[in-house]
Formats: C-alpha cells, sequence, structure tokens
C-alpha cells in the first residue's frame, strides 16, 4: 500500500508529500466524545494524542502552545514575558520575531479556552510584570 494520501499531488516517494491521516485523529475525536459524558468538578488537562482542557461545562482540544502556557503560567506565581518565551520555544532559533504580540495572541486564546470550558480559574495580567492564575469570582 501506497502511503502517500490519495489526494497528495506529490509523487509517490516525495518526502514531501502529507501521509495520510490515520486512526491518530479519530481516537483524539473519540476521547473528546466520551470525555463530553462525564461530569467534571474542576478545571483538568489531558493529554491523549493530543491536549484536551476538560472542565464543568464542555470539553475542548488545545493546542500544544496553549498546553505549555496554561502549564508555565499554573507553575509560577508570577510568569513574566521571558519566563513564557522560555518555556514555548526553548529553542533561540525556533522563537519567532513577533514573540511578544504572539504571547498576548496565545493568552486570548487559552482565556477562551477556559471560558469555555467553564473553569473556576482565570489568567490575570498584571501590567508590566506578568501573567499569574487565579480563581475566577463567581
Amino acid at each position: 500500500m501506497n502511503h502517500i494520501a490519495p489526494h497528495s499531488r506529490k509523487p509517490a516517494g516525495s518526502i514531501f508529500a502529507r501521509p495520510a491521516r490515520g486512526p491518530r485523529f479519530k481516537t483524539r475525536a473519540n476521547r473528546i466524545e466520551e470525555l463530553k459524558k462525564r461530569k467534571f468538578d474542576s478545571t483538568r488537562l489531558l493529554h491523549c494524542e493530543g491536549w484536551i482542557l476538560a472542565g464543568p461545562i464542555d470539553v475542548v482540544p488545545l493546542a500544544p502552545l496553549d498546553a505549555v502556557l496554561l502549564l508555565t503560567v499554573a507553575g509560577h506565581r508570577l510568569a513574566t514575558e521571558e519566563i513564557l518565551m522560555e518555556a514555548l520555544w526553548p529553542d533561540p532559533d525556533d522563537m519567532p520575531d513577533y514573540w511578544a504580540d504572539q504571547i498576548k495572541v496565545r493568552v486570548c486564546a487559552l482565556r477562551k479556552s477556559l471560558k469555555q470550558v467553564g473553569a473556576a480559574e482565570e489568567i490575570i495580567n498584571e501590567w508590566g510584570r506578568g501573567f499569574y492564575l487565579r480563581r475566577a469570582n463567581k
């Protein structure tokens, strides 16, 4: 069987051809559907073929950089932009030129995901100093 996806325009031996999507993606989707049937009393970050954020209201997939950001903010009293930069891009060659803006975009996406799952925690920006995680007032 050819390992190249049938919709690929690359030749059969090309290293640039996209491999066919296998059961890996179905497994994550199935796991999310299973988790949606359960009831969580707190926010949980799970890993099953990719990161999953589960909460009292919903279960959503999470991007790898957003998961690293959440773990970093949760692990520090005050996570400065330099701490987040080193956590998100440990190799300086991989770091984008606009890394400060990228952190703000990731924090915004993570806040949206936390709100969507009904998390009791929220990410707070202490202007000029960094970010921290605190229990939301509900």
